[in-house]
């Protein structure tokens, strides 16, 4: 507990200390009067974003050549008495800066300084003190003391210039920016300042009256006790904070609060700080994703009394109002600078909107609502807009005033968690509904989406038009850009990114095709999600804390390496953060299935467990361990062949290794030429050789489909080059072999077997161990290497003297690594819920056929063959359960047992096994051909989706 409160008590301390040195590097520097002369240029903009930690200085010169210049609009810098532009109805209107800036306490942080040369000014954001700037942006101009600010330029300002990027505006004949200036002579330097979403005007209160707060209204004070409480709604995008002068509980406000007079556990928040001399809390909940909203309350209480001062209560609405016939009637249709209206919506909330409706269907039920209706019948055009989602309309555009774009729906957002309800239009009210039960997220940068409704003037009234805009935030409930499996045309999820890992397989069976995507993490954490559409079940148990482990059929609780994205939880959706955790192999999925059971996607999310084993190669006088053995390869195979070689065998000196690899691991093999000295060269009669540029590699070629295995004949060893898919099959890409080649390194040979994958040894020894042989030698860059390495042999051998290359080339012994794996299920006859491109049960396997002439299964002949096998993986299930342990007989479940002692019931990794031992069968059993030993895979709702039938078994 201790150690908790003392992080949280650092955090402020950290944040004061980081946020200057990382704001440091974008510190701005204006100065018009440097290398972009006034003279030269129309105009230089400068932009300066403000947020805490950053520094402007902006110099504007005394004169530009003969011109006097100063700071727009025109100010008193003896008593720092300045103005700012802003927003106004004509476009900009001058407004004082201690109006328009905000600060409660701390130094001053805007200033003007006059000195010989130029005026400067200055804005440094303080990190330890909060500002409200109450404009989204604002502007300085540098230009002519005389000059006029008029609606040309004022048009050009606000509209023609990006205010996002600093550049030069140059002189160009006719255009509006020069005819307006060509009076003066020379160009004008704009300081645009930006504001971000964490310096508007704070939602809040506190112990006292603050110049920081929106909403002063919204301020309770208690007539008995004094005691000052709001409540704010924390679904906001701007920001929240609470003054307090006195002991803030819990001291941590914002990141926990109380319920019910307990102390809640912290919640993600996307900024916090404490600053004011540690008495004000700003906070800003809202982190663009859909989470379960604050609820609860901070307090202020006095350290000596414990009365409390103050109180802040938080909470989130569902159903908001946007009253735009109310805001007209308050506002006598009077310019609103900002939205008339700004909303987050989240899962499970509505957004309705009110406006005066048509008079040619409504009834008004009150006299001033007549009276406007009335008005508006005759004099006046409505709109609303947008009247579908099929067009978005999209706060957009760097200039001043930002333009509204219209967008497909499709180009902003995925899912289908938005219904807009127009249904009653005509009467003045649109509802905006955000479904719990769907997804939604972002595509691009545009988080929030507009709606307007316009009135006209007509019949040639004179009236100022009204436009009125809602600016709607969304919560969304996932994130677009990452491994998501959704098998829809129009994916939740980006399709590019998840094509990378997903595909369609097609099963046998009845098991259809299946939308599959397989995600490996490697030495990261991968974002990944799935999604089923509205009519299927995500298994299982929606996959929350539970997944299928590919490698055993189980149902698991999560690996620890897996967690969940803690979001508003949507039916159908699950988003997981899929760590990287070497010690632990991972093979587990999570699926969709339909109504009647089958599975139609699944995520599989699997790591292996990584590791490295290094093998020197030393040289030949070194190397005189009984480990040493000399070896035969077929000269064929060698890629380092030459025209004057013939087909026959070199020899080899090479020392054995043998490592075992585990489903799960991954390994990297590394050999290094070792010279046994500890010297770095080495000196062969005369000759210099930097051991570094002595490169290695591994044989054969093409490891990654091929390998050696060892024939042996009497003494004699020949190394044999064989493909890998001449003993291995099973799963696509279970077992890999890759050339890791490293520029100006040692090649790596990286052997993965996959954790969940099914292996089949297909080894003429008829074992299940799978032995491939590599080999890894020295190699120099040239066209001849590894010739070094041969050692005079018989004459019926084609050999070569290595005496003439040792002169050359550092010479050594071959390392010959054996690799033992174990096939996770063996080669036998059957069948079951197999992908249709795999090779898993021996093909001779006869089908088993409905009576519409469809393959259902398979049947095994216990007359030829001694064991059978079945595959019925999760989400499906065997019946009878134990499937061969028991079986069913014409509908009646028996154990095998029952039958004959001569059946044997077994498992393997993946498959179900049933054994025949003919030797233990009775006197009295004979073959039975009917009626057949049955299993049948399953769905959860008991459709069928394989089955296999043994025949010619042994029973009484």
């Amino acid at each position: 507990m201790e150690t908790t409160q003392l992080i949280r008590s650092f955090v402020p301390v950290l944040a004061a200390l980081l946020i200057p040195l990382l704001a440091k590097c974008q510190d701005r520097l204006c100065e018009f009067d440097g290398e972009a002369s006034l003279t030269d240029k129309a105009a230089a903009v400068c932009i300066f974003d403000a947020f805490a930690g950053r520094t402007l200085t902006a110099y504007c010169p005394s004169y530009v050549g003969a011109t006097e210049y100063s700071w727009h609009p025109l100010c008193n810098t003896e008593n720092h008495e300045g103005r700012v532009y802003v927003s106004g109805p004509r476009g900009l209107e001058d407004r004082p800066i201690d109006d328009t800036v905000i600060r409660d306490g701390g130094e001053p942080f805007l200033w003007f300084e006059r000195n010989e040369n130029a005026t400067v000014l200055y804005m440094q954001m303080p990190v330890d003190y909060h500002v409200v700037i109450r404009n989204n942006r604002l502007l300085f101009v540098c230009a002519p003391t005389n000059l006029q600010m008029t609606d040309g330029l004022m048009q050009y300002i606000t509209v023609t210039i990006d205010t996002d990027t600093m550049h030069y505006i140059p002189w160009m004949e006719n255009s509006e920016l020069s005819r307006e200036l060509e009076g003066y002579g020379t160009g004008i330097g704009l300081v645009y300042i930006n504001r971000n979403e964490w310096h508007h005007p704070l939602r809040g209160c506190g112990s006292r009256d603050s110049p920081l707060f929106r909403d002063p209204e919204i301020v309770h004070i208690d007539p008995y006790t004094g005691i000052r409480s709001c409540v704010v709604d924390t679904m906001s995008v701007t920001p929240i904070g609470f003054l307090c002068e006195g002991e803030l509980e819990p001291r941590d406000c914002m990141l926990s609060v109380f319920t019910n007079d307990r102390r809640s556990e912290p919640k993600p928040m996307h900024l916090w700080n404490i600053v004011n001399d540690n008495k004000l809390i700003v906070a800003q909940p809202f982190t663009l994703m859909a989470r379960k909203p604050l609820e609860g309350y901070c307090r202020c209480v006095d350290p000596q009394t414990k009365n409390v001062l103050a109180k802040i209560e938080f909470h989130s609405e569902r159903n908001y109002v946007c009253n735009i016939t109310d805001k007209i009637m308050k506002n006598r249709a009077r310019h609103i600078n900002d939205f008339w209206c700004s909303v987050v919506l989240y899962p499970g909330s509505t957004l309705t909107f009110k406006f005066p409706p048509d008079p040619k269907y409504t009834k008004p039920d009150s006299s001033s609502a007549a009276e406007l209706e009335n008005t508006m019948q005759y004099l006046f055009a409505t709109e609303f807009n947008p009247q579908n989602l099929s067009k978005l309309h999209i706060l957009g555009g760097n200039m001043w005033f930002s333009s509204v774009q219209s967008m497909a729906y499709e180009e902003v957002l995925a899912g289908d968690a938005l219904v807009l309800d127009t249904s009653k239009i005509n009467k003045g009210e649109v509802k905006l509904i955000y479904r719990d039960d769907r997804p939604l997220t972002l595509k691009g940068n545009h988080d929030s989406i507009l709606f307007s409704w316009r009135l006209y003037p007509q019949n040639n009234y004179v009236f100022p038009r009204i436009f009125a805009t809602a600016n709607v935030a969304l919560a969304f409930t996932h994130r677009y850009n990452v491994v998501g499996c959704d098998k829809s045309e129009n994916s939740i999820f980006n399709p590019e990114l998840s094509s990378n890992f997903c595909s369609w397989k097609q099963f046998t069976g009845n098991g259809g095709m299946v939308y599959e995507c397989l995600v490996r993490s490697t030495f990261t954490y991968v974002r990944s999600a799935i999604y089923c559409k509205p009519d299927e079940e995500l298994v299982p148990n929606d996959c929350e804390r539970l997944a299928y482990d590919i490698s055993t059929g189980d149902t698991i609780l999560w690996p620890r390496s897996l967690r969940a994205i803690k979001r508003v939880k949507v039916k159908g959706l699950q988003q997981l953060n899929f760590a990287f955790k070497n010690t632990h192999p991972v093979s587990v999925s999570c699926g969709c299935i339909n109504n009647e059971g089958f599975l139609t996607s699944r995520i599989i999310l699997e790591s292996n467990h990584h590791y490295v084993l290094s093998f020197p190669i030393l040289p030949v006088t070194a190397d005189a361990g009984a480990q040493q053995m000399k070896l035969y390869m077929d000269v064929a195979y060698s890629p380092y062949r030459t025209a004057v070689w013939i087909r026959g065998f070199m020899v080899v000196n090479a020392r054995q290794h043998v490592i075992t690899v585990e489903p799960g691991d991954t390994v990297a093999l590394v050999c290094k030429y070792r010279e046994p000295s500890t010297s770095n060269q080495q000196g062969t009669n005369g000759r210099v050789t930097n051991l570094d540029d002595i490169k290695t590699s591994w044989l054969p070629k093409n490891p990654e489909y091929f390998h050696y295995y060892v024939e042996e004949r009497g003494s004699t060893k020949t190394l044999v080059h064989r493909e890998h898919d001449r003993i291995l099959q099973g799963d696509r890409g279970a077992f890999l072999v890759n050339l890791d080649v490293q520029e100006g390194d040692h090649d790596s040979l990286v052997i993965t077997y996959r954790k969940g994958a099914i292996t089949i040894s297909k080894d003429p020894r008829g074992d299940d161990r799978l032995e491939l042989y590599f080999l890894c030698g020295t190699l120099t860059g040239t066209t001849n290497a590894f010739p070094w390495l041969f050692v005079d042999e018989p004459s019926e051998r084609v050999t070569m003297d290595e005496s003439h290359w040792a002169q050359i080339y550092p010479h050594g012994t071959y390392n010959l690594v054996k690799v033992v794996a174990r096939a996770t299920d063996p080669y036998v006859h059957g069948c079951g819920v197999i992908q249709t491109t795999q090779d898993v049960f021996k093909s001779d396997t006869i089908p088993l056929y409905n009576d519409r002439g469809e393959v259902v299964g398979c049947k095994v002949d216990f007359h030829s063959q001694d064991m059978a096998g079945f595959h019925c993986p999760p989400p499906y299930v065997t019946y009878p359960p134990n499937c061969f342990h028991l079986v069913s007989v014409e509908g009646a479940v028996v154990d095998a047992k029952d039958i004959s002692e001569s059946l044997t019931a077994e498992a393997s990794s993946h498959f179900s096994l049933l054994r025949v031992n003919p030797r233990v069968v009775k006197n009295y059993e004979t073959r039975r051909n009917h009626p057949p030993l049955e299993c049948r895979c399953i769905t959860t709702k008991g459709a069928v989706v394989s089955t296999i039938q043994i025949v010619n078994y042994f029973a009484a």
